[in-house]
């Protein structure tokens, strides 16, 4: 087998191989599909391409498979260099051994990658592409988040007690019960933060939290008790991928309510009601991104979301650079 620095000249090719992956993972996952994906599929692997930052594989003159990363990032707390390939940044032929290339694959872009100092790693993969992603465990990845999708479903049946109720927030609204959401989204972080998720949150700062519940395309639901903000959910839409770049798949990004209200399904109760808004308006998927490292996250979304991704990270110690 034979390497070379992936460029533009290998689209077509890992087109082929991508396109390949993604409808295995739409017969595993049929609401995954997305009409018309082709060129954003397209331009999304020569944007990546573009980066020179990967490696193709040959067995001969066979193109078998390829690995490529964006532009490195600098790691808010270790002020490292990392690097993430997104889920069209990899592919491999069938036919072949998927443990064994996959593993070749990050052998060929490490050796590359250590000589630009580059130590953080992380890889977006298929949910079902059980081999490879057992290749990277073997590699010394870790879990980090998953991608979850559902159909957004006509009239989500759900009940709700009459202390409570679901307001969806105008920005003017939103002025007003600013230090209310505020406050839940400090919850939100502090979890994260507790034992035995123990994530820094480094990069989820209160400012970045206000901006982005008043940016125009963020809507954010409230969930009332004796007319305060108990528990929120916040969607909005977000093309940065082939996979949900159409107008009928919406996004949820922040979803938490206070633990003392927790027991009597309103999170499923909240989730419900905007189902069914959204529905009514035409749109017809909803997705999540999680952490896996938190419990709470993990056993809540399992319960309504299926994983069509996971993305897995690995730090290389400096110790042997």
């Amino acid at each position: 087998m034979k390497i070379e620095n992936l460029t533009n000249i290998h689209l077509e090719r890992c087109y082929t191989l991508a396109n390949a992956q993604y409808l295995n993972a739409c017969k595993v996952l049929p609401k995954l599909f997305n009409e018309g994906y082709t060129i954003k599929l397209q331009e999304n692997l020569a944007t990546l391409l573009d980066e020179n930052n990967g490696i193709a594989l040959f067995d001969k003159d066979d193109f078998i498979g390829y690995l490529a990363f964006g532009s490195p990032w600098i790691n808010r707390e270790t002020q490292n260099l990392g690097v993430t390939s997104p889920v069209y940044g990899y592919g491999i032929k069938e036919g072949y051994n998927r443990q064994n290339i996959a593993s070749r694959l990050f052998q060929g872009v490490a050796e590359i990658f250590v000589e630009k100092e580059i130590k953080h790693y992380n890889i977006k993969l298929f949910a079902y592409d059980t081999e490879v992603i057992k290749s990277y465990f073997y590699n010394g990845f870790g879990m980090l988040a998953t991608d979850k999708i559902r159909p957004i479903e006509p009239n989500m049946p759900f009940t709700i007690n009459k202390e409570y109720f679901i307001q969806e927030l105008s920005l003017e609204y939103i002025r007003t019960k600013e230090q209310e959401l505020l406050n839940i989204w400090e919850k939100l972080i502090n979890h994260l933060r507790s034992s035995p998720s123990f994530y820094p949150s480094i990069e989820f700062s209160n400012d970045m939290f206000i901006d982005h519940i008043y940016t125009p395309s963020t809507r954010v639901f409230g969930l009332f008790h004796q007319n305060k903000v108990i528990g929120m959910l916040n969607v909005l839409v977000s093309r940065n991928s082939f996979i949900n770049d159409n107008p009928h798949t919406i996004n949820i990004g922040d979803l938490y309510l206070y633990p003392k209200h927790r027991g009597d399904n309103l999170s499923y109760t909240l989730i419900s009601y905007v189902n069914n808004i959204l529905h009514n308006e035409g749109y017809r998927k909803m997705r999540v991104v999680h952490g896996t490292i938190n419990p709470t996250a993990l056993r809540f979304w399992d319960k309504y979301f299926t994983s069509y991704t996971y993305t897995l990270t690995r730090t290389i110690s400096t110790k042997y650079l």
